[in-house]
């Protein structure tokens, strides 16, 4: 089915189940967010969200994968890598209306539902329900930060490893280049391939 704005209405059906599993949606809830959704679609290694620029909207990742990376003394670093099914954005760049320090680089051809930050503020303005499953989202994302940045310091590299392909299927992860995951990681490439031909791995 293809809605008024044109676009089919099975791209949203990921986002909706997505929602689904953090609160229970009523169709009129729903129309509500879906009247302020769009697609984006980025090409291979395009960067959508750039560092020293605003970021004003949240993404869900509705296929692909997106890596986050920031610069460090001119060394590039790769902070995460997200995948299909996530919720990402430069969150403190949209609260506190200030530059991202961030960039959000597209690994492969990524689908994106777009939302506008102040749609949503304003959406959280006219329904309850609306305004709770925002919070539940970000506390979620909270506790997924906080789980990754201790595990990042009691693990070594290749536990790293290990925990990303749990994170993301070992098919999709093959898909990265090498240097971005070693970047995460904080290794060498050379390094990675070492980690990677261990039986296990």
């Amino acid at each position: 089915m293809i809605g008024n704005d044109g676009i089919n209405s099975s791209s949203f059906l990921n986002l909706k189940k997505s929602l689904d599993s953090y609160l229970a949606i009523t169709d009129d809830i729903w129309h509500l967010i879906r009247s302020n959704l769009s697609i984006k679609k980025v090409r291979k290694n395009e960067v959508f969200i750039q560092s020293g620029d605003l970021c004003q909207n949240i993404y869900f990742i509705n296929d692909g994968i997106v890596r986050f990376f920031y610069f460090s003394k001119n060394i590039e670093i790769t902070s995460c890598f997200n995948f299909k099914d996530s919720f990402i954005s430069a969150l403190s760049s949209c609260i506190q209306h200030k530059p991202s320090f961030e960039n959000a680089q597209a690994i492969l051809d990524t689908e994106l539902i777009v939302i506008e930050y102040a749609k949503m503020l304003k959406m959280y303005d006219k329904s309850h329900s609306i305004e709770r499953l925002g919070r539940l989202i970000v506390e979620n994302a909270y506790l997924e930060l906080e789980s990754r940045m201790f595990s990042d310091y009691r693990n070594d590299a290749e536990s790293k490893y290990r925990n990303l392909l749990e994170t993301g299927h070992p098919d999709i992860i093959k898909k990265i280049p090498l240097k971005l995951i070693a970047s995460y990681l904080g290794i060498t490439p050379e390094t990675l391939s070492r980690i990677r031909n261990k039986p296990g791995n």
